[in-house]
């Protein structure tokens, strides 16, 4: 699968949208049908959200006025897997799409999201709420949505930036996405 919705711009495939709001599923055009019809789960050993922080000159003093993005790797201090909450749709003559469905981030991750003014993060589900996601417990459209809540790892998760040490620690099963 290819992660983005895309739109075919002279003869490739351009991405237009990566993620799906919480909020949005239901009252959008676009996200209803596949929120209605086509959801699944990506599972995950680590997840990344990306903090603004400012740029320097070579002085490393002197701030230039832009910014660039740190990420930051998130993953389970057990080493267990993450199911992360995803829509996707058929595109004939292609690969099937995927987008990843976001909810408010958590209280962990909205310490380093602020240049994101809605401070969002991957809708990560509570195990006990994956056959609901996936339409194997009856529920209405409203019940699947509200599931879809800031997951709080109540400690639970190491969260660094990539450039320490401690995000180095990479799943070697899992090769690096940059």
């Amino acid at each position: 699968m290819r992660w983005g919705f895309t739109n075919l711009r002279g003869g490739r495939r351009f991405p237009e949208h990566v993620h799906a709001r919480n909020d949005r599923l239901l009252a959008s055009p676009l996200w209803r049908p596949h929120f209605e019809a086509r959801r699944g789960l990506l599972i995950v050993t680590s997840f990344n959200e990306g903090e603004e922080v400012p740029t320097f000159r070579p002085d490393r003093v002197t701030p230039t006025g832009n910014t660039r993005t740190r990420q930051w790797t998130i993953r389970p201090k057990d080493n267990t897997r993450l199911a992360i909450a995803v829509l996707f749709r058929d595109v004939p003559g292609s690969e099937p799409e995927f987008v990843m469905c976001t909810t408010e981030a958590n209280e962990g991750i909205s310490q380093f999201v602020t240049g994101d003014p809605d401070k969002r993060m991957a809708a990560v589900l509570d195990p006990d709420h994956i056959p609901t996601w996936l339409g194997e417990t009856p529920s209405t459209p409203e019940q699947v949505q509200s599931i879809l809540t800031p997951f709080e790892d109540h400690g639970s998760w190491q969260m660094a930036p990539e450039d320490t040490p401690a995000a180095a620690k990479a799943d070697p099963l899992q090769g690096s996405l940059f």
